[in-house]
Formats: C-alpha cells, sequence, structure tokens
C-alpha cells in the first residue's frame, strides 16, 4: 500500500470514529421527585403519567414518605415509596419510564416502568444489569452500589451506568476497588446490546461520575 493509500485510510478511520462519537448523545428531560413534593411527570404525548404524591397524614405506622404511581387514563398501578430522592424521565415514544430510586447514600438503582399498552413495573431489566456487573466485578463485600439510567442512545436504547466500590474477597480492612462501566440496553427486549467502557463513559458521553 502507497503511502498516499495509508494516510486516506487513516484518514477516513478517524472520520468514521468521530462520527461514531458525535451520534452516541444521551437525550434525557429529568424531572426530580422529593419529600414533600408533588409531582407529575408526563409522558410526551400527554396520555400517561409518573405521579409522586406525598401523604397529607403518616400511615399507622408513622410513615410519611412519598407513594409514586403510573397513571394511564383511569388507569393506576401503585410502584412504591421515594425513600430518599429519585429523579424520572420518558422515552421518546411515550411507551415507558425510567425512575433512578436514590435509596441512600450508597444505593441507587433504575427502574423501568412500561405505560403503553399496559401499566407494569419491569423489575427484570435492573436484575439483568446487576447480574451482569456483579459477575465481572470481582469483589467480596459491596460498600457502594449506584446503578442508574442516563437517558436515550435512540428511541429504545438506554444508557445504563454503573458506579460500585468494595472490598477485595476475603478481605475486610484496607484498600477497596473500584468499578465503573456502563451498559446499552434494549428497553423493548429487556436485552443488554453492548458494554460501555468508563473512558466512552466520560469522553463520548461526557460523564463524570467514576474515578
Amino acid at each position: 500500500m502507497s503511502i498516499r493509500s495509508k494516510i486516506a485510510t487513516v484518514f477516513f478511520a478517524v472520520l468514521a470514529c468521530a462520527a461514531i462519537a458525535q451520534t452516541e448523545k444521551v437525550t434525557k428531560r429529568w424531572t426530580s421527585f422529593y419529600h414533600g413534593v408533588n409531582t407529575d411527570v408526563r409522558s410526551p404525548d400527554g396520555t400517561a403519567a409518573i405521579r409522586c404524591r406525598t401523604p397529607m397524614l403518616p400511615d399507622k405506622d408513622g410513615d410519611d414518605t412519598p407513594r409514586i404511581y403510573a397513571i394511564r387514563g383511569k388507569r393506576s398501578l401503585y410502584l412504591g415509596r421515594v425513600v430518599r430522592s429519585g429523579v424520572v424521565f420518558c422515552r421518546p415514544d411515550s411507551k415507558l419510564a425510567v425512575f433512578n430510586d436514590d435509596q441512600g447514600s450508597n444505593y441507587a438503582e433504575f427502574r423501568i416502568i412500561r405505560v403503553d399498552p399496559e401499566l407494569k413495573d419491569i423489575r427484570s431489566a435492573y436484575k439483568l444489569v446487576h447480574a451482569r456487573w456483579r459477575s465481572e466485578f470481582k469483589a467480596g463485600e459491596i460498600l457502594h452500589d449506584y446503578t442508574r439510567g442516563e437517558g436515550w442512545l435512540n428511541e429504545t436504547d438506554l444508557l445504563i451506568s454503573v458506579y460500585a466500590d468494595g472490598m477485595p474477597p476475603g478481605k475486610r480492612e484496607g484498600s477497596g476497588i473500584g468499578f465503573c462501566r456502563g451498559y446499552v440496553l434494549d428497553t423493548d427486549t429487556i436485552t443488554i446490546k453492548r458494554e460501555v467502557t468508563r473512558q466512552e463513559l466520560r469522553q463520548n458521553f461526557k460523564l463524570k461520575l467514576c474515578w
């Protein structure tokens, strides 16, 4: 291959990589849920909503944490409580929503909530991603675990970020080890399409959530 051909090959390879990076943009419009603030997050087409409501009075156990519901027409699905805080964002085609549930200072998980054609809390999505990264992170005790939806890459693909740390197997003291990775989740089929490296998360998606 001539020098001119080699230069052309490298040039077009760089252009191709740049094009891929430019297409990997995350689309999101988050709405936060907090204690004491009643909020409705409506789907883009206005036919459904994720609703957060704080009880006017505590229940018999003294619990007044906010409750969340999926709403479509006259149908309602109870989704649980907002223990600490969380954010919600909808898929562009209005068929489902993502709820990032920040349950504590050391734990967060995402949930996928289908609102069209039926109301359904799809817990299998989080379980799939959790099982995947846990099999790849060779740690014993997990100290921090933040698994969140970051936004949409297209109509169906959701970018998931995982940031975790823990102790090496068999150790309870000393320096911990960390884990940072992303996954592209097809929210129609609930399958992982590919992994995203820490470098990609930082460079392509501008996520500054890892060491």
